[in-house]
């Protein structure tokens, strides 16, 4: 089964352009954020079942590289891809 891409990203333009493109790569279970808070939350609450985190470099709450920090930080994400 196909795990959960998490996208966020607080340009709602750029989210939508994101949306739409892993969409048309097949992608079907996509959580999408406009900040880095409400991912990291996310992604701790379901970590089994997230498979790709795509984070925008600079946002509110927390940035991408924040988030990307605060993942591989915890083992139990160190298998999650990250793309900033």
């Amino acid at each position: 089964p196909q795990k959960r891409v998490v996208l966020a990203d607080d340009d709602p333009d750029a989210r939508a352009m994101l949306l739409e493109f892993l969409a048309k790569f097949g992608f079907k279970a996509i959580e999408a954020f406009d900040n880095g808070r409400d991912a990291l939350e996310f992604i701790r609450d379901h970590a089994a079942e997230v498979g790709l985190v795509i984070a925008d470099w600079e946002m509110p709450g927390l940035t991408g590289i924040e988030v990307l920090r605060a993942l591989r930080s915890e083992q139990r994400f160190e298998h999650i891809p990250f793309v900033m």
